[in-house]
């Protein structure tokens, strides 16, 4: 019999949690994470109906929720600004501006 027809698995590496721990193959920290903001140009913040959970933000409220979140070990965000439907184009594409809530492309 070779090495890789065993007729059973060993399971010898994995018989305490704190050996399970040392050969675990994925973990998860919040430093891994990126955490998706979802923005919009209005004072307040308000729920998102269609994200139930979720909060477009006011400016005053990313900064808090931006705060909070760095304070749990997540160092990196995503935005998704609301785009008015008068500042996009017909294939739905913001149309290029100097100022908004979110990048230009040139």
């Amino acid at each position: 019999m070779s090495d890789l027809d065993l007729p059973i698995r060993p399971r010898r590496n994995r018989r305490s949690e704190a050996i399970r721990g040392l050969v675990r193959e994925t973990r998860l920290a919040p430093q891994q994470l990126i955490y998706p903001l979802f923005l919009h140009e209005d004072k307040g913040d308000t729920p998102l109906e269609s994200l139930p959970g979720q909060t477009r933000w006011g400016l005053d409220g990313l900064v808090r929720e931006v705060e909070r979140a760095h304070k749990l070990g997540i160092n990196a965000v995503v935005l998704f600004p609301k785009v008015p439907e008068a500042k996009k184009k017909l294939h739905r594409r913001r149309k290029l501006e100097r100022e908004g809530t979110g990048p230009e492309r040139h």
